[in-house]
């Protein structure tokens, strides 16, 4: 009635599950609990880095916590690829209430530990590659995100670098990430 006067606010909508799987040809399938042996492989070798990347330990594969099963339609792929979400105690995110779980052994949700489980070196290297194809995008799509303030785009640019920095070079990964997968 005139007394409230109109305002702005930002949010983010979450892309449903079913809509995901219809735009990625795939299905949703329904588990209580998951090996990760049953995960696709490839796409568990970007899941787990992508998880890394963004410094997320707020997520479990047995446990299928923060995370969503997809099949492909592709018959020559039958095993159910891992889908994340729910990023809000990241080390990218920093969010101000984000502490680490007890099952990690890290004092700041800023720090990274690989919770991965173990792969091949050839899923490991191919999703390696991927990332490090794709560092440029995802460096430009925080430079050009123009609601982030400059001191946070700065701070995500230097988190992410530190990132790149480890998975392109193979000692840094063994010693901070490929050593600790899980079996």
């Amino acid at each position: 009635k005139g007394k409230v006067k109109p305002g702005y606010a930002y949010t983010f909508i979450i892309e449903s599950e079913k809509a995901l799987a219809k735009r990625i040809a795939s299905i949703p399938v329904k588990y209580d609990k998951v090996s990760a042996r049953y995960l696709d492989p490839e796409t568990a070798a970007v899941f787990y880095l992508f998880q890394y990347m963004i410094g997320n330990t707020d997520w479990s594969v047995p446990g299928l916590h923060n995370m969503k099963l997809l099949k492909t339609e592709n018959v020559t792929r039958p095993n159910p690829i891992p889908v994340p979400y729910d990023f809000d105690y990241a080390g990218l995110v920093d969010a101000s209430y984000a502490i680490p779980g007890e099952h990690v052994n890290i004092k700041s949700v800023t720090e990274r530990e690989y919770m991965g489980y173990c792969l091949s070196d050839e899923y490991m290297n191919t999703a390696f590659n991927l990332f490090i194809e794709k560092e440029s995008e995802i460096m430009a799509a925080i430079a050009s995100f123009d609601l982030m303030p400059g001191n946070l785009k700065n701070k995500s640019s230097a988190y992410l670098e530190e990132f790149f920095d480890i998975i392109k070079d193979p000692k840094r990964r063994e010693q901070r990430m490929l050593r600790y997968c899980k079996n």
